[in-house]
């Protein structure tokens, strides 16, 4: 590995002016009693974990010096708080050190085979600069509380911080539903969001199109487009033609051309009762069967009055009339 520069070096210790002197004083004693690099740093890592540190999710609030406040006031909070308290006092102590954010954990999706990350997994750990190793990895967070780093979040914290039902994980039906949408999700967002020219290829090597032309390609398009299109307008008519085989619909047709017959046609805009109206002064002998039937269609087509025997009536009334 190559050394630090100037300016690496420079930013790897650099620190706010005029604040946090409590903590400062606390490294520099630190530094003073340590052997060397590697010693200080067990020197904090071995008073996070000895000390009465606590992790939560729900710290209380640092004030205008919050290294301070954190390391001898609150001595309470997360990844973030360890890994800034360590890294400021290893610049305190003239050691290059740095804060790393990343993801810490996840877990294997069994229904679509796939290592699921999520947010609740986000952690921050430090890496210290030795000359004679490079920059070091240490996880501040590992000396109080090691159930963080090894079995998870959930595990780590009290149960009355607030977490994701779905990150505790308590229950197992929960978790496979869980898994399952995951998995739907993902599939979404692999192959309709992120359908790009290397999914296409790889789609088109599995059913054997990987050296189609693009000649080829447009009939497949246009084939498949005319078969949806033809199968779309299939469904259509065929609901078109249920709606024209409506046996009410149908019964009356035939009464209204049984009095078309007789000279009484209805026309295109006239409604039924008063078609009736005019159907019954031309034909007064049949003024009732021709109200009962009107009656009885309009209550079967736009009314509440339905069921197969209501039907049949209105077709034996209609075969009985005479005009």
């Amino acid at each position: 590995y190559e050394g630090l520069t100037s300016f690496e070096r420079r930013r790897a210790l650099q620190l706010p002016d005029g604040y946090n002197w409590r903590a400062r004083a606390l490294a520099e004693n630190m530094r003073r009693a340590a052997r060397d690099e590697r010693d200080m740093m067990q020197q904090v890592l071995a008073m996070f974990r000895t000390q009465n540190f606590f992790y939560t999710l729900t710290p209380p609030l640092l004030g205008e010096n919050p290294i301070d406040d954190f390391l001898f006031n609150t001595r309470s909070g997360f990844c973030e708080h360890y890994a800034s308290a360590f890294v400021f006092l290893m610049r305190a102590g003239g050691i290059p050190a740095r804060v790393v954010t990343g993801y810490q954990g996840g877990e294997v999706n069994p229904v679509g085979n796939y290592m699921v990350v999520r947010q609740s997994e986000a952690h921050a750990w430090a890496e210290v600069w030795l000359e004679d190793a490079g920059w070091l990895r240490v996880d501040p967070t590992a000396a109080v509380s090691p159930l963080r780093v090894e079995a998870g979040i959930a595990a780590a914290v009290p149960a009355t911080d607030p977490l994701p039902l779905t990150v505790r994980g308590n229950l197992e039906w929960l978790r496979q539903l869980r898994f399952t949408w995951d998995s739907l999700a993902n599939t979404w967002n692999q192959w309709v969001l992120g359908y790009n020219p290397d999914r296409q290829f790889w789609l088109l090597s599995r059913v054997g199109l990987d050296r189609a032309t693009w000649q080829m390609l447009a009939v497949i398009l246009v084939g498949t487009t005319s078969l949806i299109t033809l199968a779309f307008a299939f469904a259509m008519l065929r609901r078109l033609s249920q709606r024209a085989r409506d046996p009410v619909a149908a019964i009356y047709a035939r009464f209204c051309r049984k009095l078309a017959r007789r000279g009484a046609r209805r026309a295109p805009s006239e409604g039924p009762a008063d078609f009736a109206v005019r159907a019954a002064a031309r034909f007064p002998h049949a003024a009732k069967a021709i109200s009962e039937i009107t009656e009885r269609y309009i209550k079967l087509r736009y009314g509440t009055l339905h069921g197969r025997h209501e039907v049949r009536r209105l077709k034996r009334l209609v075969g009985e009339l005479k005009v």
